[in-house]
């Protein structure tokens, strides 16, 4: 198990460190009417994610023929409860595409993390949890942090050569991560919650469950695309116009990376995973400066070590001392 847990952390870092760089060669080869399209891609990417689902589940269980009947003994109505965030997981994919449109792949990799803020304070409205006065602290440096990033106006020394150079709207670009991450923490909260309603007894396997996810993630996307897709648009390019060579990488990434999401948290804890996040972020930061000729302003790199550090506080990687910082303020209400 010790083994699994740090080659799922060095590959979660690895997938975290090179998706901005991927997405942002990806999405800015080509102006917009000659992209590929999002759902399409989505589609692939659930496809893909579902077959190898599949995969890890028939080792898990020693068979196909048992695969299948873990699946077949799901319930109905908890596999249809899943529909809710396998949706929020394709609107978030969608607006991680199309930020980096519109935003430097660093940029968009320190404001991403602006996720973990939507879910503390969804989990702190919907599931009533209790943040210590540390969490709160973590919180507040977080959204300074994001602001002073996003006020940097870093830019990129490539971005005149790009193809969609006069497209790219880092203002559009902002919203299109602010509402990924809402997405991103509904979804996380939502799954949160289905486990507290099933209890211990009822949790199905991570690969199932990954199985039933990608399923309604591709039967969403496959319906949006044939009901936008004129038969003859399709005709002419086909489904697959614009998929280039980048845009398939992008596609399998992102699949690995749905099932490296499941691999991390059943082997390695908070404070690990903070860590690989943080070390991720400072590496497509290197890497940006590297593929893109990113500047890396004052405002910039101080704006992202406040991000940084409040995701490992708030992630427990890094403590603050004494027994005040590691209370809950509200402990003393609760209890008059």
């Amino acid at each position: 198990m010790a083994s699994w847990k740090w080659v799922s952390l060095a590959l979660m870092l690895a997938q975290n460190a090179i998706t901005p760089i991927v997405f942002r060669y990806a999405t800015t080869a080509a102006k917009a009417e000659d992209r590929f399209s999002t759902t399409v891609s989505i589609g692939c990417q659930e496809a893909l994610k579902l077959f190898m689902s599949f995969g890890l589940a028939m080792l898990e269980f020693g068979s196909c023929t048992a695969a299948v009947a873990a699946v077949c003994a799901v319930k109905p109505g908890d596999s249809l409860r899943l529909a809710v965030p396998a949706l929020l997981f394709v609107l978030q994919n969608a607006a991680m595409q199309l930020a980096t449109v519109h935003l430097p792949a660093a940029l968009f990799q320190v404001l991403w993390q602006g996720k973990t803020l939507v879910m503390a304070a969804l989990s702190v409205l919907l599931l009533d949890k209790r943040l210590m006065r540390s969490s709160w602290l973590a919180i507040s440096f977080m959204a300074v942090g994001i602001a002073v990033v996003q006020l940097s106006q870093s830019k990129e020394g490539k971005q005149a050569s790009m193809v969609n150079a006069s497209e790219q709207q880092p203002a559009l670009g902002l919203l299109l991560v602010l509402g990924g991450c809402l997405c991103s923490g509904f979804a996380a909260i939502y799954l949160e919650m289905l486990v507290k309603q099933r209890g211990k007894t009822a949790r199905t396997s991570m690969w199932v469950q990954n199985m039933q996810l990608a399923f309604y993630s591709l039967l969403l996307t496959s319906t949006s695309t044939a009901y936008s897709m004129k038969p003859v648009s399709i005709g002419n390019a086909g489904l697959f116009r614009g998929f280039s060579f980048s845009v398939w990488i992008m596609i399998v990434n992102n699949a690995i990376g749905g099932l490296l999401v499941a691999l991390v948290i059943k082997h390695a804890d908070n404070i690990l995973r903070g860590f690989a996040t943080a070390l991720a972020t400072v590496l497509t930061t290197i890497g940006s400066v590297i593929c893109f000729g990113f500047e890396i302003h004052i405002s910039f790199f101080i704006g992202s070590l406040l991000v940084l550090g409040s995701s490992l506080l708030y992630g427990g990687a890094l403590k603050m001392p004494g027994d005040w910082w590691n209370e809950d303020p509200c402990k003393d209400k609760v209890r008059n």
